[in-house]
């Protein structure tokens, strides 16, 4: 099966998202639009919707006259991140797990598989992100699955920037293990009760070390 074109705009999209996940573009730093354009061989028509879809996002922030400007890391923002994430992926995960197949949730664990093997944070996070959309898949929701994605967006800069590594990827593995075992058992509400804590105990990691580094 062919995969769809990328458009221009989405390729501006991916390339500045990934430059401030790799921390290449700090938060506070402006969008050099005409130099940007130049550099990736595009019009400024697709770099004005790739900005507005990255703001929409909460990657970038636009003032008036002044242009775009990466969005910066605040305490506020990652706890409503993590807030609005636990509403939707608990419901979410709620719905599918009665909808789960053996295929489906075999996939789930193959993912979980693989990521024990894992000590690469970038990589680590793309399997969190294929584990957590397998456990969803039941749910058969897009337009919730797309609002969850952009936030896994939003918080992968979190992560990224203070390379959460060691003993809170451990953790993280422990309870996926628990929550496969759970949507397994049809145990819906001890995958999600498992959840919300894996949920809690990230943001609760990141904003410990933000303060630590005197965030605000």
């Amino acid at each position: 099966m062919m995969s769809r074109p990328v458009s221009a705009s989405e390729f501006v999209v991916t390339h500045i998202r990934q430059s401030i996940l790799k921390n290449e573009l700090k938060p506070g730093s402006q969008i050099k639009q005409h130099a940007l354009a130049a550099e990736l061989g595009v019009s400024h028509v697709p770099l004005r919707e790739a900005i507005k879809k990255l703001e929409a996002e909460g990657f970038l922030t636009l003032h008036p006259r002044r242009g775009a400007f990466v969005r910066p890391l605040t305490i506020d923002d990652v706890e409503e991140v993590f807030d609005l994430r636990i509403i939707l992926e608990t419901d979410a995960l709620r719905r599918s797990i009665p909808e789960l197949n053996a295929e489906q949730l075999e996939s789930a664990q193959e993912i979980c598989s693989e990521a024990d093997e894992v000590k690469d944070t970038i990589r680590y996070g793309g399997l969190n992100d294929q584990f957590h959309s397998a456990l969803y898949i039941g749910a058969a929701r897009p337009l919730q699955q797309d609002m969850i994605l952009s936030l896994w967006r939003n918080a992968a800069r979190y992560s990224s920037l203070l390379r959460l590594v060691g003993e809170h990827f451990e953790q993280s593995q422990v309870e996926h293990w628990e929550m496969t075992k759970a949507a397994s058992d049809n145990n819906v509400e001890k995958a999600c009760e498992i959840l919300q804590h894996h949920l809690t105990s990230a943001v609760n990691a990141i904003v410990s070390i933000m303060r630590k580094e005197k965030f605000e």
